[in-house]
């Protein structure tokens, strides 16, 4: 776009007016300079307080969603601010101001898919039958949300854990405290019953993940409600 370009009209005879031979060229300056300060404004990212410009203001939902995008489909490893920004199509300045670190950006990250986790699992959660539900949620996981559940399940990004410290977790008590009083079971009995069941659903939850095992949701209720039995019973 050319700013002012209906109000220039240069003299028809310049053997006339002499003095307007270079008013052509000394506007055509003023113009190509008053242009490019333009595109620079209308370019350049917006600041915090307001948007200047076409490029839409990057806010933190958007620095998450994209962060979560980039982990999904290409690891933990892909996310840093280069990745984000070319995701988003802006500096790598909006990181810095919403989250103040990339560390502290991975973390939010780590959160947000946390959250879209939790409200999986939620969907299939009944407290009524907490360790068949729970058990199913993960599997359904595997199969449906397939990249979620390889970066929080299948990688060490996150931090590892032995068995007794997978017991004790806070997130697993309920689960193994519903399961004692369904089941008629002590608390250490809960506990093994737990533990069994929860690395027996990973057996079928890594299979699935990795495609060498195709079945149909009934058919895995019911590996599940069979192996539940079976370690209620020893």
């Amino acid at each position: 776009m050319i700013f002012f370009s209906s109000l220039y009209h240069a003299p028809q005879n310049f053997a006339i007016y002499p003095h307007f031979k270079r008013i052509p060229f000394y506007f055509k300056f003023a113009l190509d300079k008053l242009n490019n300060i333009r595109y620079f404004i209308l370019s350049a990212e917006p600041h915090p307080g307001g948007n200047y410009g076409r490029t839409p203001h990057i806010t933190a939902e958007m620095l998450l969603e994209a962060g979560a995008a980039i982990t999904l489909e290409k690891g933990a490893d892909a996310l840093n601010v280069r990745s984000v920004a070319a995701k988003l199509n802006c500096s790598v300045q909006p990181v810095f101001r919403n989250f103040g670190s990339m560390e502290t950006f991975r973390r939010a990250v780590i959160e947000y898919l946390d959250g879209t986790y939790q409200s999986f699992i939620a969907q299939y959660l009944d407290k009524s039958d907490y360790l068949f539900t729970i058990s199913l949620a993960h599997i359904l996981l595997a199969r449906d949300r397939r990249n979620l559940f390889g970066v929080l399940f299948l990688s060490n990004e996150y931090g590892s854990r032995t068995v007794p410290q997978i017991i004790s977790s806070p997130w697993n008590r309920e689960a193994i405290d519903c399961t004692a009083v369904q089941y008629g079971l002590t608390v250490k009995e809960a506990e093994a019953v737990y533990r069994d069941v929860r690395f027996y659903t990973f057996g079928i939850a890594e299979a699935l993940y990795a495609g060498s095992l195709i079945a149909e949701e009934d058919e895995l209720r019911q590996l599940l409600r069979g192996a539940i039995r079976k370690f209620c019973a020893k």
